[in-house]
């Protein structure tokens, strides 16, 4: 049996929804196989033989456990032998797979799932619901970011802002200052230059006095004599 699991691992299967009631189809596809057992696995079980059945035989298929009074059925069609399920029912979701023994060897055919189809539905509109519940978390999550980015822009222009109006500020005030000394030195110099020029005047004056002085005194030497 473990033998089993392991060659049914190793197989493909395909997906088929089913409503409630429908009858579901499924074909064989192991070519050229003569007698075949139908399989059914369900996930974390084994699996169950439905059916025995041999191609071009007086004998009827073989059932087990009791499939055939559950409406499960077996034939040819065209060449291929089919399992047939008159009335699908959520109890009949499960794998179905074929086998033929050829040789002393088991040969599986790939599986084909059938599954409600209504519980499908409920589980997309889970899904659905589920989605757009992600979808109203990431708005409000994007709403609030957008506002958060915008108020620390705002804080970081008024704070930036008051800092350069601030240095403008100590910056125009620092150049007044210097204007202003400036024109104190110039008003200075402009004061003590007149007085300069007087100091000038007045020491050569002096000199001329002096000259006048000595003429007068060798004047009356010589008369003396």
């Amino acid at each position: 049996m473990n033998g089993l699991l392991i060659i049914i691992c190793l197989t493909c299967t395909f997906a088929r929804h089913v409503s409630p009631g429908e009858k579901a189809v499924i074909e064989c596809d192991l070519q050229g196989a003569s007698e075949i057992t139908w399989y059914r696995h369900r996930a974390g079980q084994s699996p169950v033989a439905i059916v025995l059945f041999a191609k071009g035989s007086s004998l009827p298929p073989t059932y087990y456990n009791d499939f055939h009074s559950r409406g499960f059925s077996t034939s040819t069609k065209s060449g291929t032998i089919i399992l047939t399920i008159e009335h699908f029912t959520e109890a009949d979701s499960a794998t179905y797979y074929c086998a033929s023994k050829e040789k002393g060897e088991v040969m599986f055919g790939n599986g084909t799932q059938l599954t409600n189809e209504g519980l499908q539905d409920d589980g997309n509109k889970t899904n659905e619901r589920s989605s757009l519940g992600l979808s109203q978390i990431k708005s409000k999550n994007c709403d609030l970011f957008f506002i958060l980015t915008i108020s620390f822009s705002v804080i970081l222009f008024l704070t930036f802002g008051g800092i350069l109006l601030y240095c403008i500020k100590r910056k125009v005030s620092h150049n007044a200052k210097n204007s202003q000394c400036q024109v104190k030195e110039d008003k200075k110099d402009d004061s003590e230059e007149p007085s300069s020029y007087y100091a000038d005047l007045d020491f050569s004056g002096n000199q001329k006095r002096k000259k006048i002085e000595k003429r007068n005194t060798t004047y009356a030497v010589i008369q003396f004599k």
